[in-house]
């Protein structure tokens, strides 16, 4: 027998950074559930659309939209015209983020890390709830953590880990703020693939369930905590046990 497609949920999902990796495994995810999906890219614009043409496989409606996150007011300019292209907006993904290993970096360096991994999702948050309020409609977001944000302290963290733990602190404070209109969580992934930049590859860890967790299983964690209609302030951890070593 054929599997049969799946039935359009008349929703639409901005996912940030969605051209290539955990991004795009999360967009396949969305569209495969029926979403459709807005996927933004800042430098993999050629991936994104080749991922748009995938998406509408699946029988529904995918838009590319092309934003520098780490530029100010992006996250604006970037909500604006996804609602523009997409018509509706319900759902965003904020998996877009600046990677780092360095213990210090340049104030130039670390304001765009901060403004990638933190302002930017913040205000989407914000344009999000603002535009479901006024609707009167319910929605969600999920922010993508990191494991390794409860294995160490402020003190020891690196720009990037201490960008991911305010993100964690945020989703808690969004979540009280933004209810009952706005469901915010996080999905904190393990070790899934390597980075593509050899500067950022680091020795995996140990998986206390001896297996590393797969791009689909973080994809529908996300797609999971989107349709959860009683869960908000939550992190859902999907990374072998990681975070308990």
């Amino acid at each position: 027998m054929q599997s049969q497609p799946p039935k359009k949920r008349n929703q639409c999902a901005l996912v940030t950074g969605g051209a290539i990796r955990i991004g795009a495994a999360i967009c396949v995810s969305l569209a495969k559930s029926g979403w459709n999906v807005v996927v933004h890219v800042n430098q993999s614009r050629k991936q994104g659309e080749a991922l748009c043409e995938t998406l509408r496989t699946y029988g529904v409606e995918a838009w590319l939209v092309v934003a520098d996150m780490g530029l100010p007011g992006a996250a604006t300019t970037l909500f604006e015209e996804s609602c523009r292209v997409a018509g509706q907006l319900d759902a965003i993904v904020n998996n877009a983020a600046l990677f780092s290993l360095k213990t210090e970096m340049p104030d130039r360096e670390r304001e765009r890390l901060f403004r990638v991994n933190l302002d930017q999702p913040l205000e989407l948050i914000h344009r999000l709830h603002d535009y479901l309020s006024a609707r009167q409609a319910k929605g969600a977001v999920v922010n993508l953590s990191d494991q390794r944000i409860v294995r160490i302290s402020r003190e020891e963290a690196t720009p990037y880990e201490l960008s991911k733990m305010l993100l964690a602190d945020m989703t808690l404070d969004e979540a009280r703020a933004c209810a009952p209109f706005l469901r915010v969580n996080a999905l904190a992934p393990g070790a899934v693939i390597s980075p593509s930049e050899t500067i950022n590859k680091e020795a995996a860890g140990r998986f206390l369930l001896e297996r590393r967790p797969t791009l689909a299983e973080v994809a529908e964690g996300v797609r999971w905590l989107l349709e959860a209609e009683s869960v908000t302030g939550q992190t859902l951890y999907i990374d072998g046990g990681q975070h308990l070593v």
